[in-house]
């Protein structure tokens, strides 16, 4: 990844993510905290649980698993992310501590950035990005994550030709995520940019024809002919 200011935020002093399929490691869902043997299984099955939707048991699971591991980067920034549906006040603390212990992470900050970004910590949110697009490699797995949420940070400060460039490159670079393409159309949407808006929403329902964020995108721009 190109060191620097890829995506315009050195005037400032400066977590969809990736898709959670089933579990390498194979745990049986009712097994218990104490029959967890380490931070990676730990991290396993809170994945298994947030895919499966049980936020709640999850929660209560890391809880626990935070006390055991507290200095686990890993288990940290996942026991933030389930903080969010419950007590998100505390969330960004959590997220931030995840870095402090590991700063050198970049797939780990796209996710605390993601996480600081929908909770409006701005600030810390771009600071992550940044860092992010300076440690990530050329061939970094994660950065369509990363041009999409620089992108969202830099169109909010009127950084529009760079904020376009990113959100298109991550679109590009994966057309399935109904998430980018979204993205995309409501930035060009609220620069009435409708025919422009159109076409990517048309391009992004041919591949995720039941999202209900395009549909809505979609169904406002029929009603506005």
């Amino acid at each position: 990844m190109k060191s620097g200011d890829p995506f315009g935020l050195s005037s400032w002093n400066p977590f969809s993510g990736q898709a959670l399929g089933r579990s390498a490691i194979q745990l049986d869902p009712v097994r218990t905290m104490e029959a967890i043997r380490n931070q990676a299984e730990t991290v396993e099955y809170a994945k298994r649980l947030r895919a499966e939707g049980d936020h709640a048991e999850n929660l209560h699971f890391l809880q626990d698993a935070i006390t055991r591991f507290p200095d686990d980067p890993e288990v940290r920034i996942q026991y933030a992310t389930a903080l969010l549906p419950f007590r998100p006040d505390e969330a960004p603390w959590q997220a931030a501590t995840a870095i402090d212990l590991d700063p050198g992470n970049p797939w780990r900050l796209v996710r605390a950035a993601s996480l600081l970004y929908h909770m409006r910590e701005l600030e810390a949110a771009r600071a992550y990005v940044a860092r992010a697009a300076d440690l990530a490699p050329e061939d970094f797995e994660f950065g369509p994550e990363l041009a999409n949420l620089g992108g969202k940070l830099a169109a909010l400060v009127g950084h529009d030709a760079v904020a376009e460039e990113a959100l298109r490159a991550a679109l590009d670079a994966e057309p399935h995520r109904s998430d980018f393409g979204g993205d995309l159309a409501s930035f060009l949407l609220e620069r009435d940019r409708s025919i422009e808006a159109r076409a990517i929403l048309e391009q992004a329902l041919r591949v995720t024809p039941a999202d209900e964020r395009l549909r809505r995108l979609h169904d406002q721009l029929e009603s506005e002919d």
